[in-house]
């Protein structure tokens, strides 16, 4: 069956699912592999040969509009941080030192022990 969307929509979905709900279901084992996803559904398939994950796919789903990405690893979020304790002490910004964590360990002690 023929679909009516754009690559760019089939694209622009694809990519939705794969990163909200199917990246994170994957395993470390599942490096390399190729992912076909049912833009449609959100059903998937894995394998090292896209031709059968397809295959297993379209049989469950044979109007599936498909879209196919191999799985390179689990993306790594890193940002900065910020630790906030009753009192008002804040470490703003980057990662703090051991330095800076203890210091605000001591002083939020000090606050809850008075």
């Amino acid at each position: 069956m023929a679909t009516k969307r754009s690559k760019a929509e089939i694209l622009a979905a694809g990519q939705s699912l794969f990163a909200s709900r199917v990246v994170w279901k994957l395993a470390d084992c599942d490096k390399g592999k190729m992912v076909v996803i049912d833009i449609d559904s959100g059903d998937y398939e894995v394998d090292v040969v896209e031709s059968k994950a397809l295959d297993r796919l379209l049989s469950r789903r044979p109007d599936a509009c498909t879209w196919t990405v191999q799985f390179e690893g689990r993306p790594v979020i890193r940002g900065s941080w910020r630790m906030t304790y009753p009192n008002g002490y804040t470490i703003k910004g980057g990662k703090p030192s051991r330095e800076e964590i203890r210091e605000a360990l001591a002083e939020a002690r000090r606050q809850n022990d008075d």
